[in-house]
């Protein structure tokens, strides 16, 4: 049977179109029963003969155009690319990829792609890739992953942090290890791809480990500072400091949490390298010099500058002189008031006395240490073996030789000037 409407061929017996879903016409079926007069059959006859006949032919079924047929595959293309970009967004946007890149890096020493992870904003002068590179070419010249396999991803803070489980081989100095790691990453407010999670990873994982902010280092004043291979220039130098004027410090505004060289050079021309280990917690550095860090070489000016600054005050005793006769020989940029009150003291008790001083002369200085206080003054700490002639009021003369232990406080400007000292030879003579 064919459908009127659309021409496709159906069941005998089906009621609608396979097709349209047309409903389909039945011829009824003739019914048996009572004979009918030969008249009724020929007017029947003839009824039938005067209707025009009907065609049963059926329709033919329309093909669809080759436009239609393009964008058709056009529009499931589309729909497959689609799932195939999403699932292709959603796994590299993944906290499992985010680790498996990073370790990536590590393991092929990736600089570049390492740097990236990274976040600055600011002078990134002392952050620099190269600054980077050259930092973590010494942390990880000896260190080698022999393999890593990323384990499941545990969300927390209500899905805003992603914790991702590594076990590492590491092969450092030539012995092996493996570790587990938890790598914590922060889910960003902003999209990636404008639709998935932007995940982070947190600063204090990375191999960098944390910058730090605004870090001191503070020195002598009128010390060269060299930081990574970075000469540091007075646009770093904290012009508010509280420091006394004996100090420098400068604030560099973003530096690694990790072990750096720097290299001081002293006004007085000393120069030596530290290294120090900037972090969140330790936020500055004060330059710590010891006795070890001084050359022979200025060991020895150190101590012609404590023989030299004792006689002159010896001297202006002998000679009666006051203490502004004397003072253009020190270090009259800084606060000498200490110094000035421990030579009128000794002059007032040499007044007193019933015999007078002369040839002053200072034997040996032998120094015992050398250290910096908190404002880089530096403290000499040595013995002064000296000698003098005493006369008293009678004509009778006396020499005499005695020792001592002082400390005497110096900056450097164009030379060691004496700032401070905490006392004078002793003169005192006993005539019988």
């Amino acid at each position: 049977m064919y459908c009127g409407e659309c021409g496709a061929k159906n069941e005998k017996d089906s009621l609608f179109c396979s097709e349209c879903g047309a409903k389909l016409e039945h011829e009824e079926p003739v019914k048996k029963g009572k004979k009918t007069t030969a008249k009724k059959e020929e007017n029947k006859s003839e009824s039938i003969k005067k209707e025009p006949a009907i065609e049963n032919t059926p329709k033919e079924r329309k093909k669809l155009s080759k436009k239609y047929k393009i964008l058709i595959g056009a529009g499931a293309l589309f729909i497959i690319l689609l799932i195939v970009v999403w699932q292709v967004l959603a796994n590299i946007t993944s906290p499992k990829h985010v680790i498996s890149e990073y370790m990536n890096a590590i393991s092929s020493k990736d600089y570049d792609a390492l740097y990236s992870y990274i976040s600055l904003d600011g002078d990134t002068t002392f952050v620099s890739e190269e600054q980077y590179k050259s930092l973590l070419e010494d942390s990880l010249s000896d260190v080698n992953i022999a393999n890593y396999n990323i384990g499941a991803v545990r969300y927390e803070d209500g899905g805003l942090t992603a914790v991702v489980t590594v076990n590492v081989s590491i092969t450092s100095g030539g012995i092996s290890d493996t570790n587990e790691v938890e790598f914590e990453l922060t889910k960003q407010k902003s999209k990636k791809y404008l639709l998935f999670d932007n995940w982070v990873l947190d600063s204090n994982m990375l191999s960098s480990g944390d910058i730090v902010e605004d870090y001191e280092i503070i020195v002598p004043a009128g010390t060269e500072v060299t930081y990574n291979g970075i000469l540091l220039t007075d646009k770093y130098l904290d012009q508010d400091s509280d420091e006394e004027s004996t100090v420098d410090t400068y604030v560099l505004p973003q530096v690694f949490a990790t072990e750096t060289s720097v290299t001081f050079k002293l006004a007085n021309g000393m120069e030596f390298t530290q290294e120090i280990s900037p972090s969140t917690y330790y936020t500055s550095y004060r330059l710590a010099i010891d006795e070890d860090d001084i050359t022979d070489e200025e060991k020895e000016k150190i101590t012609e500058a404590a023989k030299t600054n004792m006689e002159t005050l010896m001297n202006g005793l002998v000679n009666k002189s006051s203490f502004d006769d004397i003072k253009g020989q020190f270090a009259t940029d800084q606060d000498l008031d200490d110094l000035k009150e421990v030579y009128e003291d000794a002059l007032e008790s040499l007044n007193r006395r019933d015999y007078t001083i002369s040839n002053f002369k200072i034997d040996k200085v032998t120094i015992s240490s050398l250290s910096f206080d908190r404002d880089y003054q530096l403290m000499v700490s040595f013995r002064a073996d000296y000698s003098f002639d005493a006369t008293s009021n009678e004509g009778e003369t006396k020499t005499e030789e005695d020792y001592n232990y002082y400390r005497y406080y110096f900056v450097y400007d164009d030379g060691y000037k004496l700032v401070d000292a905490n006392g004078l030879p002793s003169t005192w003579v006993y005539f019988w």
